[in-house]
Formats: C-alpha cells, structure tokens, sequence
C-alpha cells in the first residue's frame, strides 16, 4: 500500500536516525491516528463508531469479556434451560417459511415454464 503524501506521511517517512522508540512512536501515532483523519471518509465523521477504531476495538473486547469471563462466572452454578420443545417449534417454523418462501418464488418464476418455453421456441421473437 502506497501512503499517501501528505506532510505527516512525508515526516513518518523521513524519520533518518531518529531513536528507534521515536520511530515506533510516530508509527503508531500515524496508524492510528493520522491516517484516519487523512485518508478517513469525511462523511462518516458524524456517525457512531466510525472516527477512530478505539471504540470498536473496545466494544470487542467487552464481548469478549462477557462470553469468556462474565458469562461462565454467572452461569457457573445453574441448571441449563430445557429448550427442547422451543427448539422444535423454531424448526416447524423455518420448515414452513422456507416451504412458503420456495412456493412464492415458483410463483414468481411460473413454476420455470417460462424458460421450457422460451427454449423450445429458441427465443424467437416473431412466432
């Protein structure tokens, strides 16, 4: 990836004999800052999430949190749910809206009769 010339990439890139650690400072700074605000899309600046990748990095890491850590201390000395007959309604449930889904979509395509049609006649615009 090529970065861009803008004068905080031109000081990145001409950091000479600088100390390593200033060098590595200025890199971070640059990754996780000014590229952001230089290559960022200037119209997303307003919506949630979107100005730097901190936030999203910490709403990561709060799940993360609360599936490995918060979640099994919680549950640690309760009985799991019996979710079997919920299960088997949710399943009836897709099977049917599946089997409607298929059937409006045969409808909408007239069940491929069209297409069987349309091949037998080779597409002839003129019968």
């Amino acid at each position: 990836m090529e970065i861009p010339s803008t004068p905080t990439a031109n000081n990145l890139a001409n950091l000479g004999n600088q100390p390593l650690s200033t060098k590595l400072f200025k890199t971070i700074n640059y990754v996780y800052h000014d590229f952001f605000e230089e290559s960022g899309d200037p119209r997303l600046k307003h919506y949630p999430l979107m100005q730097t990748p901190w936030s999203t990095l910490a709403l990561i890491a709060l799940y993360l949190y609360v599936v490995k850590i918060l979640g099994p201390n919680l549950m640690r000395d309760r009985k799991p749910f019996n979710l079997k007959g919920i299960m088997v309604v949710y399943i009836f449930l897709m099977v049917a809206a599946s089997g409607w889904m298929f059937f409006e979509g045969c409808l909408l395509t007239n069940f491929g009769l069209d297409f069987v049609v349309l091949s037998i006649r080779g597409y002839q615009s003129k019968p």
